[in-house]
């Protein structure tokens, strides 16, 4: 008969007594008699017989408790591993002039107002990136147009009312050409505000 236990699944099987009627002998010291020698033999050699296969389950336990502590040594190396090759890195050692490079060049396409945020987000890394980035050159915004400030301010130009004139901060601009056309209006505008009294 087989038992399970419940915990591990491991599974036993239960064997018939080895002294079936011979327990009194193990509770004294009386002598066997002739009879009982033979069933003490018979289950000497039943328990030799169940012992084997039992020690190889013993030892398919033995293994897999084993394993669980070979994992989790296994995982300490690892974890060791990335430690360490992380601090051997050559990130580590790239110069803040290249850094510099790096950064500006990540933060050249954006917008303004979002510029803040990579450049913070830079800052976390580690010591030296938060040097470098603290210290890169602050960037001149351009003024962002859209097609209602550049009728606003040719309105404004020509002296006829319009809505007021709204400018916000950004390089959103589709092409280059509109935005040099853009800026060259906003030039000529600003020029003739303030030839006007």
């Amino acid at each position: 008969m087989a038992i399970s236990c419940d915990s591990c699944g491991f599974i036993s099987e239960t064997h018939p007594s080895i002294f079936p009627g011979l327990h009194h002998l193990l509770e004294t010291n009386d002598p066997p008699r002739d009879s009982d020698v033979p069933i003490l033999r018979a289950s000497i050699l039943e328990s030799r017989r169940h012992i084997a296969p039992l020690d190889i389950k013993i030892n398919r336990v033995q293994c897999s408790l084993d394993l669980g502590n070979l994992v989790e040594e296994r995982d300490e190396l690892m974890a060791r591993l990335v430690h360490c090759t992380a601090v051997v890195s050559s990130v580590r050692n790239v110069p803040p002039e290249i850094l510099s490079q790096i950064f500006m060049a990540t933060i050249r396409n954006q917008d303004p107002r979002t510029e803040i945020h990579t450049r913070w987000t830079v800052t976390l890394v580690c010591r030296n990136w938060r040097s470098v980035a603290l210290n890169l050159p602050a960037r001149s915004p351009r003024p962002h147009h859209t097609r209602s400030t550049t009728n606003s301010m040719r309105n404004l130009k020509s002296g006829r009312p319009s809505s007021p004139l709204s400018l916000t901060r950004g390089e959103n601009s589709k092409t280059r050409r509109s935005t040099k056309s853009r800026n060259r209006l906003s030039s000529s505008w600003v020029a003739g505000t303030r030839s006007t009294p």
